[in-house]
């Protein structure tokens, strides 16, 4: 295990609920790249970003901080199709046969996994909630994984099993909701790393 290595792995729901989410995610994606980016003093922080739909896809993988800008023209609105469930199971899978494939003292010290949600919806074909909370539950119990959901709906971390205290509740009628969430996840974040 690398002592001070943070990966934060952020799965983004691609059906924003807002006409003008991609300047909205340019403003404050920039901030809490920055705040991620000050608190190097913590440690290194390596961020992996994707995308989900229909489809998912990362855009980064295993990028330094300094490197990630926010990747707004990634972020718009899509069909309103949601494959929360499979994104989210495929990119544990994926993850962790990286980590396998690795040595070991290059693994890093902490696992955050962020997913955004903004519906209720889900259009997974290959997992179902039940399996997807066994992936969550075992990646958290035995590899200390650490899972935070930014959500519209509460349902999907309830299903997940991810406590309510790694909930970040978003009101998307609220001016600056996203200013805001983005806000308290890297004070949720950084809380994790200095631990």
């Amino acid at each position: 295990m690398k002592i001070g290595l943070t990966e934060v792995i952020i799965l983004h729901d691609n059906n924003a609920p807002a006409e003008n989410f991609e300047e909205i995610t340019r403003k404050n994606g920039r901030v809490f790249f920055n705040t991620l980016k000050k608190s190097q003093g913590e440690g290194e922080i390596r961020i992996t970003l994707g995308a989900f739909g229909e489809e998912y896809k990362f855009y980064t993988d295993d990028t330094p901080v300094s490197s990630v800008r926010p990747m707004t023209k990634y972020f718009v609105n899509g069909n309103g199709v949601r494959n929360v469930f499979d994104s989210l199971a495929n990119t544990m899978i994926e993850k962790g046969k990286a980590y396998s494939a690795s040595d070991e003292s290059e693994h890093p010290e902490n696992i955050i996994v962020v997913l955004t949600t903004f519906g209720r919806d889900n259009a997974s074909k290959n997992y179902t909630y039940n399996q997807v909370a066994d992936m969550v539950a075992h990646q958290s119990g035995v590899y200390k994984w650490r899972f935070i959901s930014v959500t519209a709906e509460p349902l999907v971390p309830e299903q997940l099993g991810i406590p309510q205290d790694f909930v970040i509740g978003i009101d998307k009628e609220e001016d600056d909701f996203w200013g805001k969430a983005l806000n308290k996840l890297s004070e949720k974040i950084l809380s994790q790393i200095s631990k």
